[in-house]
């Protein structure tokens, strides 16, 4: 394998990295020194092209090229293989993530999630074998809706069990819409290029990434669903009323930008020795946040109240769910922002660009 020892830097290729979660890495591997490729539509519109200005502000850009293209052409995909004649690290974040939007246009999702992390999957068996590769899913492979549900206070709970289901294998993946096939999909196909090909890939599954610099729709329906926190900071700081789903009390682990970042770093060092493997990345029962909880501490660190409406939750709606992170615990790896901290952090963020954040959403 060609390692930062043989080179003067490592080799980071990049999919979707105008992305919340890739613009994030694209910045962290250039301070750490890669030269870094990214691969990203711009599927986003304005969102990738501020993503975009913020990574040509970066000190270290000329080691930076980003790549104006779709995952979903493999011919794009290996011309991002090749600029650097191969790469070291190779993380796909690139991902069509509404459940709404899957359902209304499931061949959209289908090119995006399912044929994108195969031509990933495919130019890295093709032109850099060697690389340890990281693919990004969504927790909506895992099927929670059967499990009963209790009330307390203003938190929603699962009666008799606490954590979500285990990424071990046998996997009890059991997808309830066209976005989770998908990552289903690409869960089975990463197992598979490692035991066929021997590829250095293992496949997380993230759950409720949040952070400054994230941002959703102009209503809960648009929101990305793992975006609502980020989204609730948004539109309470530019005074637009929240859509709240069912009572408020739909409960969710949630995770701080920087703790997924350093979960990511770790998945790529244990690429070779759990190749194939599914890991659940996420805050775990340390960071369970419903949503009126959400609203109130927004409120304190924005210092105003919001409107709320309440809108009738959706058949795909979970209305807990406790991510299982225990494999990545035994790695090592444990989340270190707090939920009061990282909702600080994105309240000021949104107080410090009010008025980028104001042209955006008008």
């Amino acid at each position: 394998r060609r390692e930062s020892s043989i080179r003067d830097s490592m080799r980071t290729l990049i999919v979707g990295g105008l992305g919340f979660v890739g613009s994030y890495y694209t910045s962290h591997a250039l301070t750490r020194g890669d030269d870094v490729v990214v691969l990203d539509s711009g599927f986003l519109g304005a969102v990738c092209d501020l993503n975009a200005q913020k990574l040509l502000d970066h000190p270290k850009v000329a080691n930076l090229r980003i790549i104006r293209d779709t995952v979903a052409d493999d011919a794009a995909v290996t011309h991002a293989l090749k600029i650097y004649d191969g790469v070291d690290r190779v993380l796909h974040a690139a991902a069509q993530a509404s459940t709404q939007r899957a359902i209304e246009q499931p061949r959209l999702d289908f090119t995006i999630n399912m044929a994108g992390t195969f031509n990933v999957l495919e130019g890295v068996r093709s032109f850099s074998p060697d690389a340890h590769v990281v693919l990004l899913g969504s927790h909506r492979v895992w099927d929670v809706s059967s499990r009963p549900v209790e009330t307390v206070g203003k938190r929603v709970r699962w009666v008799g069990s606490s954590l979500g289901p285990s990424d071990r294998w046998p996997l009890s993946v059991k997808p309830r819409d066209a976005r989770g096939a998908s990552c289903v999909g690409g869960i089975y196909y990463t197992h598979a290029y490692a035991r066929m090909y021997g590829l250095s890939v293992i496949y997380g599954i993230p759950c409720g990434i949040y952070g400054p610099h994230q941002f959703g729709g102009s209503n809960w329906r648009q929101v990305a669903d793992d975006r609502w926190l980020s989204w609730f900071v948004v539109a309470h700081a530019l005074g637009i009323p929240l859509q709240v789903p069912g009572t408020g009390h739909q409960t969710w682990d949630m995770l701080y930008i920087t703790d997924a970042l350093s979960a990511i770093d770790v998945l790529f060092d244990h690429a070779t020795k759990h190749k194939g493997e599914v890991l659940n990345v996420g805050g775990g029962p340390k960071g369970l946040l419903p949503h009126l909880e959400a609203i109130d501490l927004i409120e304190q660190f924005l210092h105003k109240k919001t409107s709320i409406e309440l809108v009738a939750e959706q058949p795909w709606d979970d209305p807990v769910f406790v991510t299982n992170i225990e494999s990545m615990l035994g790695l090592g790896w444990f989340p270190l922002v707090t939920l009061t901290q990282g909702i600080e952090e994105a309240c000021q963020w949104a107080e410090r660009n009010y008025g980028i954040l104001r042209r955006l959403y008008g």
